[in-house]
């Protein structure tokens, strides 16, 4: 345990900073969590919900022929780029794609499980502390496919869970539509994973965590971090609003990461997988008691507080590029056709930055050439989910406690000697 109180500032304010500040807190330090936004406002607002449970295994390249010319000619529903952003892509899709060969993604998948196994409870216990337990749904969640071919290709992966011993259930259609009587049969099979939960509003899961931040004396700056700098042994974070100095700084600033770091040397290959979503209503009573995934084409429907969430794949683009519709209007039919969607309820779609490297694993840890210097970025996919269990690891590290899980899978050094 620390034994003197340190100055520490976080910065960046989605689910995977506020954990870090809270937690950072808990093991003795004060805290500063600086936003330009309202906490919890950005990616962290705008997933599908689900806190996955027991395993993960990373989002891949396809590697058929087929599939990957549909890729190269934007032709997909789960997956589209912006050609004026593709340049700056290539070094990454690289890196992506030898990390999607099988070996290497069901190896990432491995080292992850101790770390996955701890991912729901965190939640839960977080979110009981907050009095918002009813946030959190342990209804797993369901991937239907709309034909033999769709399932098989997923087989290696309920290979690896059954060897893992995750659980989780095959269904036939018939099957499915008891879990879920409001889904039309125009799938031929599912996969209930019943390991997984959800939560009914990620926003006012981050709104939660925050509440218990601050509810121990942290504090929230909201303004833009310019830059950070070694300084007098210690480190300057210079804001909008003046510079802020603290003994240690945590850079977790989502897909912005980079920003701050590559001024110091690094180079992470860190990118953003943009992903938007749009609630609509549903027709008459119907409803859903899980978030659904139809699997092939790309696309997550789940139950919210505002209504029925439909969420896309990934774009490739800029960061700061225009708000693409288009990833919607390629999913939307296909979610009509599963599910009684009625008018929606947005005015205008959603969108916001997955921050992604090419193993889909964030990098948490101290940052490999700086005393002071940590990151807590790059959790893809799995922000909700890891938020927690890397704000504790990181925590730990900082503190000099056995750290939960091995820190090594999630390692800086792998990208950053």
């Amino acid at each position: 345990m620390n034994q003197n109180r340190q100055d520490l500032a976080v910065v960046g304010g989605g689910v995977v900073g506020i954990c870090a500040a809270l937690f950072a807190q808990r093991a003795g330090f004060d805290v500063t969590l600086i936003d330009p936004r309202e906490p919890g406002s950005q990616t962290s607002f705008g997933n599908a919900g689900i806190v996955c449970g027991g395993h993960y295994v990373p989002t891949a390249m396809p590697r058929a022929p087929l599939e990957i010319l549909k890729l190269a000619l934007n032709q997909t529903t789960y997956a589209c780029y912006r050609p004026a952003a593709l340049p700056g892509f290539l070094g990454w899709l690289a890196a992506f794609w030898k990390e999607s060969a099988p070996v290497n993604l069901y190896a990432t998948a491995r080292e992850a499980l101790p770390a996955m196994a701890h991912t729901v409870a965190l939640h839960r216990k977080l979110l009981n502390e907050a009095g918002a337990g009813e946030l959190l749904r342990d209804t797993g969640w369901l991937a239907v496919f709309r034909s033999q071919q769709d399932f098989d290709a997923v087989r290696p992966e309920l290979d690896f869970a059954r060897d893992a011993g995750i659980p989780f259930d095959v269904l036939s259609m018939v099957e499915a539509r008891l879990l879920e009587p409001n889904l039309n049969p125009v799938f031929e099979c599912a996969v209930n994973w019943r390991a997984n939960s959800s939560v009914s509003d990620p926003f006012a899961v981050s709104q939660a965590y925050l509440k218990l931040f601050r509810q121990a004396g942290g504090s929230v700056q909201q303004t833009s971090a310019l830059s950070i700098q070694p300084h007098d042994d210690r480190w300057r974070v210079e804001t909008r609003d003046g510079s802020h100095y603290c003994g240690q700084v945590v850079v977790a600033a989502g897909a912005w990461s980079m920003e701050l770091l590559e001024p110091l040397g690094y180079r992470f290959p860190l990118k953003p997988k943009r992903g938007y979503h749009r609630h609509f209503a549903a027709q008459g009573n119907a409803g859903l008691a899980r978030p659904v995934v139809d699997d092939a084409v790309g696309y997550v429907l789940a139950p919210m507080a505002r209504g029925i969430r439909m969420t896309t794949g990934i774009e490739l683009a800029r960061i700061d590029d225009p708000v693409n519709e288009g990833m919607v209007q390629r999913v939307e039919p296909y979610a009509r056709d599963l599910f009684p969607l009625a008018e929606t309820l947005d005015d205008e779609v959603w969108m916001g930055r997955r921050p992604a490297l090419p193993d889909s694993l964030p990098v948490v840890g101290p940052a490999p050439r700086h005393h002071g210097l940590w990151v807590d970025f790059g959790h893809a996919h799995l922000g909700l989910t890891l938020g927690p269990l890397t704000g504790l690891l990181l925590s730990q590290m900082l503190s000099g406690e056995t750290p939960i899980v091995d820190p090594e899978v999630f390692s800086p050094r792998r990208y950053a000697g």
